[in-house]
């Protein structure tokens, strides 16, 4: 998973997807005071996602990232 943390934004990435998410910090130095989705972006197209689908996304790239790691591990048991 790639990871890029901005003044503004969190982003993260894995193949040609990407996720970006307003940081706390910055909507509250700005005055924004409405929840403003997630942006899920695919192969150049993009769209607003709910907070719960975009924490599960996350959950997914680390979990992808485990399992290309623990593949090259004599040790992993496969559980």
């Amino acid at each position: 998973m790639r990871k890029n943390k901005g003044e503004s934004s969190n982003q993260y990435g894995q193949g040609d997807v990407s996720l970006c998410v307003l940081r706390a910090k910055w909507k509250q130095e700005n005055g924004v005071r409405k929840s403003i989705e997630p942006t899920l972006f695919i192969s150049g197209a993009y769209g607003g996602i709910s907070r719960k689908f975009a924490a599960g996304i996350i959950r997914q790239f680390r979990r992808t990232d485990t399992g290309i790691k623990n593949l090259g591990n004599p040790n992993n048991t496969g559980k």
